[in-house]
């Protein structure tokens, strides 16, 4: 309609063509073109997965700020032509339990969208945790069992960051920060003394962050957010007569 508005007053009226240009498309506009551009690109991504003969997955799993396990499935495929398609394929919410099985429904979805032959699976890479890498029930064992010819598995995702913090030796620093987050968070009511504490001080952050060692991307995030809340963590420990927090 906009675009008609525009071809009328360029012959009847140009004077009044800025007012054409200012005006606003409506919120239904927007998102229908954001969903015909997602589409239009999903589309495109379908055609050139088709043509690769083979092709391999990565996957990693990580959880985000709201603990929610966000699952992210990479992909590489080549064609006849030597042509080498490398893109990153879906991210997918996991709520509730992240098992290999759920892990392996999840990556089932996404090929079925993409239109993906099982037996073009030549490769899976994963990181190192048990949902991923389990002998009976992990995602590898099961998505192995779902294809018809063999697959050659790589373990694990190995990110830089992983490798600069291994480096850097900061158990010292982890044991200590890990034990104060599970005195606050693993007890309920020390857990909701502490975000009322954080209330009552008007502090900018509402809680600390748990950590887990399997899911180390949370180990910066964790660090971040207990030096930023250093001064009420100790004031609140030694109410608790826990040992104080240096």
């Amino acid at each position: 309609m906009k675009d008609c508005l525009k071809m009328f007053t360029d012959l009847v009226c140009p004077d009044k063509n800025s007012l054409v240009e200012n005006i606003s498309l409506s919120h239904q506009t927007l998102a229908r073109r954001v969903d015909d551009l997602s589409a239009n690109i999903e589309s495109n991504l379908i055609k050139r997965l088709d043509e690769c003969e083979f092709f391999s997955l990565a996957l990693d799993e990580s959880m985000d700020i709201g603990d929610t396990a966000q699952l992210a499935i990479f992909i590489r495929g080549i064609s006849k032509s030597f042509s080498v398609v490398e893109e990153l394929l879906d991210v997918y919410p996991i709520k509730g339990t992240t098992t290999g099985k759920d892990i392996f429904d999840k990556v089932k979805q996404v090929m079925q969208k993409f239109e993906l032959s099982d037996d073009k699976l030549i490769g899976i890479t994963t990181d190192g945790a048990p949902a991923m890498t389990g002998k009976q029930n992990g995602l590898v064992t099961l998505l192995s069992k779902s294809v018809p010819q063999d697959v050659i598995t790589h373990h694990c995702v190995i990110h830089q960051e992983n490798l600069c913090a291994k480096t850097m030796e900061m158990k010292h620093v982890m044991e200590k920060v890990v034990s104060v987050v599970n005195f606050i968070r693993s007890r309920g009511l020390n857990h909701r003394e502490f975000k009322s504490f954080l209330k009552e001080v008007g502090c900018a952050h509402d809680d600390v962050i748990y950590f887990c060692q399997v899911r180390w991307l949370s180990k910066a995030a964790t660090l971040s957010r207990f030096w930023g809340l250093r001064d009420e963590i100790k004031t609140f420990m030694a109410k608790k007569r826990y040992f104080m927090v240096e």
